[in-house]
């Protein structure tokens, strides 16, 4: 197969990688987002390809290379920035925006997968709300793009040099994948050299296919297994599968079999060539491009974005912006004069863009007519030993120490467990225990699975392992257990053979045979789709609307069932409960606000962790009486 050809099968292959990570976004496709790893495969094989067709001709040239890039990728994405810039400083409210100003920055400098593993963790907002995040793939793009050319010209000096680099560096990042997916998820997900190999594997099978006739990859056997993997990856992930892990050599290897073949291959010349696959393959980067803004300023600007709204606008956009900005653009010739042109525009719009971001993130561009919820002052008054126990830190008991104090002799001991969710419910516990002359321990670990032993973190086994020893140690009173249980038991940290509900339930039964005297399992906390401030000034302060004390609005459903679902596995397993949802709502929705200040007296202070008052509220109304009572009975 001639270098350089096009081929309708790679075409359709963008429109099968794009349609999966839409529906993923839209409609919850499972393995959606595996398209990115098709994207990934493909990017690799032709951009591979192209260096070392110009390398054998004689004909490389960095300078020309990155002219194609910013040709190909500057004019679409500048729009789509440009696009995103506007409507943000005109809608959104002072914390939106000023993160959006941030990943604006780093949109523009390629660098949003750094910006956003730095952003992980308990405490950032959702995913779904930051219109930028898609950025994170093309940023590996971008930065494979910056070092594979130079590695190839190196690698060409020596006989098969090419393939060879290709396999090692196949090997070796798939390697630090799979370390890094039990060790660094996070880091897995979105650094380059985690995700290298699957961009290399792509050059690997581009040097295979030339050196090599087509007999195996034709043969409907392979074709047919590639495009079973990729449905596999579609639809068989589940969202326990830590990914990507060795999880990701379903879409990866699918595609290499699919991308080995001929045009003449039954897959390639029928279904991947067919108009419909053609089409989205066509507009696949403007159309990727636009989804996810779209989709994330309706649920920032609305609480519920219309996947049908939002998909409309984003083909309807992806076709303008190939027609009118992509189309035109590429058909201007790289000229010696041009190349330079072109790198000149990329370098001046990078700059524009990052300093754009800047300003925004400082604040200098906003809204004035929005009036915003004043910025929340959250003083904790607790005292909370919550150890930060992801991936990279380790474990120390000594970290507790300060914890450890008895601060009344002979009086009841209180232990209270548990991820950051747990610390912040501290204060109201803290406000009941110093009323009362109660000794409180406050020993959380964020990011940790309660109580399981199997957690993938090593910190957090050695912190649950740390628990239970201080259990058969202390012998308290009362265990206290709390979580963003949602979170752990539908998440891919999640490794116990039972169910979450039930293997809480005999977890805490094991503490209790070990020496805890009372064991009380904390319900889920409702939770928002979007941080409950953000709730407050869309649903309610935008609309120049008063801000009732409990509200549905925005209000994620799911967190009431898991409240069922753990009260169930409570009941069953005869272990103390205590419902979140009962205390904070009834039939007018859940508890917002505390009080009149809303600068203090909301009762989360994100998606779902209790505020200073929220969690004093909590302690006031129902689990202060509920500890009292069990610790009574002992």
């Amino acid at each position: 197969m001639k270098s350089g050809t096009f081929r309708p099968s790679i075409q359709g292959l963008r429109g099968i990688a794009v349609l999966m990570v839409v529906l993923f976004h839209y409609v919850k496709l499972q393995g959606g987002f595996t398209g990115v790893d098709v994207f990934f495969v493909i990017s690799g094989y032709l951009i591979s390809g192209h260096i070392e067709r110009d390398l054998k001709s004689g004909r490389f040239s960095l300078a020309d290379f990155y002219a194609k890039r910013v040709r190909r990728i500057f004019p679409s994405l500048m729009a789509i920035l440009l696009f995103t810039a506007i409507v943000g400083v005109i809608t959104l409210y002072p914390d939106a925006l000023m993160e959006l100003g941030r990943h604006l920055q780093a949109g523009a400098f390629f660098l949003s997968n750094f910006q956003l593993y730095s952003e992980s963790g308990y405490f950032a907002n959702a995913a779904e709300t930051k219109p930028l995040l898609h950025l994170w793939s093309l940023a590996i793009e971008e930065q494979f793009y910056l070092v594979w050319p130079v590695l190839l010209s190196i690698a060409f000096r020596w006989k098969r040099g090419i393939p060879i680099f290709a396999a090692g560096a196949t090997i070796a990042s798939l390697l630090i994948n799979l370390y890094q997916s039990g060790h660094n998820p996070t880091a897995d997900f979105y650094l380059l050299h985690c995700r290298l190999w699957e961009l290399a594997s792509g050059c690997l099978i581009h040097g295979f296919q030339n050196r090599q006739r087509n007999f195996f990859f034709d043969s409907d056997l392979t074709q047919f297994s590639g495009l079973i993997l990729l449905a596999w990856s579609a639809f068989g992930h589940h969202p326990q599968d830590q990914f990507p892990g060795w999880h990701a050599l379903f879409p990866v290897v699918g595609t290499c079999l699919l991308l080995g073949g001929s045009e003449s291959a039954r897959i390639n010349r029928g279904l991947l060539s067919s108009r419909f696959l053609q089409f989205f393959g066509t507009i696949s980067f403007t159309l990727y491009l636009w989804h996810w803004p779209l989709i994330a300023f309706l649920r920032l600007l609305f609480l519920d974005g219309s996947a049908i709204l939002a998909a409309a606008l984003s083909l309807l956009l992806a076709w303008l912006t190939h027609r009118w900005i992509e189309t035109p653009i590429l058909k201007v010739p790289l000229t010696s004069r041009n190349r330079w042109r072109f790198i000149g525009f990329g370098a001046f719009a990078l700059l524009i863009f990052a300093g754009a971001g800047i300003q925004i993130k400082r604040g200098v561009w906003k809204n004035h007519r929005l009036n915003p919820l004043p910025p929340l002052s959250d003083s904790r008054v607790g005292i909370n030993c919550s150890m930060n126990a992801n991936y990279g830190n380790a474990f120390s008991k000594d970290f507790y120490k300060k914890c450890e104090e008895i601060r009344y002799p002979g009086r009841p001991v209180i232990l209270l467990i548990g991820d950051s969710h747990a610390g912040c419910l501290s204060d109201g516990v803290f406000e009941l225990s110093e009323s009362r002359k109660l000794n409180l321990f406050v020993e959380t670990a964020m990011y940790c699975t309660p109580l399981s032993l199997l957690d993938k973190r090593p910190a957090c086994r050695d912190y649950n392992e740390y628990i239970f020893k201080r259990v058969r140690d202390l012998h308290p009173d009362l265990v206290l257990l709390a979580a963003n249980h949602i979170s752990w038991g539908a998440g891919a940290d999640y490794q116990e053979p039972l169910e979450y509900p039930r293997f809480l339930v005999s977890a805490l039964q094991r503490m209790k045979s070990e020496g805890a005297k009372s064991v009380l399992l904390i319900g889920q906390n409702p939770t928002w789709q979007i941080s409950l401030p953000r709730v407050i000034n869309i649903s309610f302060l935008a609309k120049g609307m008063s801000v009732p004390q409990r509200a549905s609005e925005g209000l994620d459903r799911n967190s009431l069932e898991w409240d069922g679902k753990l009260r169930k596995a409570a009941q069953e397993g005869g272990v103390e409960y205590f419902s979140m949802a009962d205390s904070l709502c009834n039939t007018e929705g859940c508890l917002i606000r505390t009080g009149t200040n809303l600068a203090s007296d909301i009762v989360d202070i994100d998606y779902g962790h209790l505020s200073s008052h929220g969690s004093l509220w909590v302690a006031r109304h129902g689990l202060g009486d509920r500890i009292l009572n069990l610790i009574s009975k002992n």
